[in-house]
């Protein structure tokens, strides 16, 4: 059962319902107001839907980067363990002294700094053609 309800509209928005209800073939403004009601509170609720999906995809997003991260921190480290062990056969196997292994270690930390981290291998393209 309907209820009926009083509403004070200004006159420009009732001249735009009057030419709405011909485009949309309404036959009543009691219809067309039911429907843009409907309209507007469906339009509300897939706002509030917007806001939890986004802050669901967040979580998703959040618990698929945290588990990314146990697992590139886990093969990091099982990384530096193998260079760890190289390093150190090849420390003992060219006696390498306390002060030379300092002098490499910090060669290497600057040839780091110098190519930010990043390796770059010259494409054939670049190379220079005498």
């Amino acid at each position: 059962m309907k209820q009926q309800i009083t509403a004070f509209i200004q006159p420009s928005v009732m001249k735009d319902v009057e030419i709405n209800m011909k485009t949309i073939n309404c036959k009543s403004k009691s219809r067309y107001v039911e429907q843009a009601v409907e309209f507007y509170n469906g339009y509300l609720h897939s706002k509030n839907n917007e806001d939890y999906l986004s802050s669901v995809i967040i979580s998703s997003i959040d618990g698929i980067m945290k588990g990314y991260e146990d697992r590139t921190s886990r093969m990091m480290f099982k990384q530096a363990v193998e260079m760890a062990k190289i390093f150190k056969f090849l420390a003992e196997g060219f006696k390498l002294t306390d002060e030379q292994m300092d002098s490499i270690h910090t060669e290497c930390v600057q040839e780091v700094k110098k190519i930010n981290g990043s390796l770059m291998y010259p494409m054939k393209s670049e190379k220079k053609v005498e």
